[in-house]
């Protein structure tokens, strides 16, 4: 223990960059909050880009007075024997700010990219075998790799169509907007199994880059907003990269981008995740021959997908936490309501409904007209639970 504090000690009276000099052997990150640690990383390609940003920090600054919501971290570097160097990384994710607090005692400002790598790390507890072909392919447009994320193989559909029942088939008709954006063609390898290799990537990117009216976030100086960690995967076909694209990690399925940095705001315009959807979705005249009240009526009992609006839908395969490319749960067609409807009416709003189930639940579904060929479909619903 003496011998420990002498360390840093000495330490703290060293220069930022003298520190970097120091050799890591391993290290460990900590969730300072919750005194989560994450197992111990040996990888140099990941240390050396850790180290990298602690000791290149922006500016300095005095230590700010954080706020209770500010997450906290520390990397705590093994330099040998028992020497340790403990670097702590402060984010106050709200307003998109993160300090640094070194071993020499010294606070700086640095970039919200820091802190939300230490925050993915320890939640995936990564793995760091990356072929040199793929984090070259990213570096090439300017991602860089930080670990590998697990994923699971996958059958490409055998055609490219926005199917509600089809969790594969929308997923990938969705991101080959985005693959062929960067140049690739999948459609040769349709019904063959893929490997996704699913990355976390260092940089982040701003939401303002999918939804321009979340510039309300931002201030004067166009600081702030809502970031979001990225994830890249490469599709590899019998050992071949075949394709590759962007997700944001967040709730919204919807959020992909190409390996150019097209989002597809800048591919499709505002308001074309919709009309780009069904445009690659086969019609069905049953459900749209049926009023909003004959759709409420028959699928009471039973969640069907294809009662959704299919951009709605595209938004629940969600990619937070997933170790997939999407949610399959959405997709569960055997999950139903034990209430079913027994009386149906027009509520205040546009296409609303108060239906009353027999144990006495009141739900409340809102219907929208999708298009000709798909008729009504459910845009929102919520159950009082009484």
């Amino acid at each position: 223990m003496k011998k420990l504090l002498c360390l840093l000690m000495l330490l703290a009276m060293l220069p930022l960059t003298a520190l970097a000099e120091f050799p890591v052997q391993d290290l460990t990150l900590v969730n300072a909050k919750t005194k989560q640690a994450s197992q111990t990383i040996t990888d140099a390609a990941y240390i050396d880009l850790l180290m990298g940003m602690l000791t290149t920090p922006v500016e300095r600054c005095d230590f700010p007075e954080l706020p209770n919501r500010a997450r906290a971290y520390e990397v705590h570097c093994h330099l040998g024997e028992q020497k340790y160097a403990i670097y702590q990384v402060f984010h106050d994710d709200l307003y998109n700010q993160a300090w640094l607090l070194a071993p020499t005692g010294e606070s700086f400002r640095v970039g919200c990219e820091l802190p939300l790598l230490l925050q993915n790390t320890l939640a995936d507890r990564p793995t760091f075998t990356i072929p040199d072909e793929h984090r070259a392919l990213l570096a090439d447009h300017g991602w860089t790799i930080a670990f590998h994320r697990a994923c699971m193989f996958e059958t490409l559909p055998t055609e490219l169509t926005a199917s509600r029942t089809d969790p594969t088939a929308l997923h990938f008709t969705w991101a080959d907007l985005f693959l062929r954006d960067a140049g690739y063609d999948v459609t040769p390898y349709l019904g063959k199994t893929v490997l996704p290799y699913m990355y976390y990537l260092v940089e982040p990117i701003n939401r303002v880059r999918w939804v321009p009216a979340d510039a309300r976030f931002l201030t004067e100086g166009g600081t702030g907003g809502v970031l979001y960690s990225m994830k890249a995967i490469v599709l590899e076909c019998e050992g071949e990269i075949i394709g590759a694209y962007l997700l944001a990690l967040s709730w919204d399925g919807s959020n992909l981008m190409s390996l150019t940095g097209n989002t597809v705001i800048d591919l499709l315009g505002e308001d074309g995740i919709r009309d780009y959807l069904l445009a690659h979705s086969e019609p069905d005249a049953d459900l749209a021959a049926l009023t909003p009240e004959e759709v409420i009526q028959r699928y009471s009992e039973t969640y069907d997908p294809r009662l959704e609006i299919i951009d709605g839908l595209l938004s629940k395969m969600g990619t937070a936490h997933e170790s997939g490319l999407y949610r399959r749960s959405e997709y569960d067609l055997s999950a139903t309501q034990t209430d079913p409807a027994v009386s149906i009416r027009k509520a205040e709003g546009a296409n609303h409904y108060e239906v009353h189930g027999k144990s006495g639940d009141v739900w409340y579904p809102a219907l929208a007209w999708e298009s000709d060929q798909t008729g009504w479909k459910i845009e929102s619903y919520y159950n009082t639970g009484y």
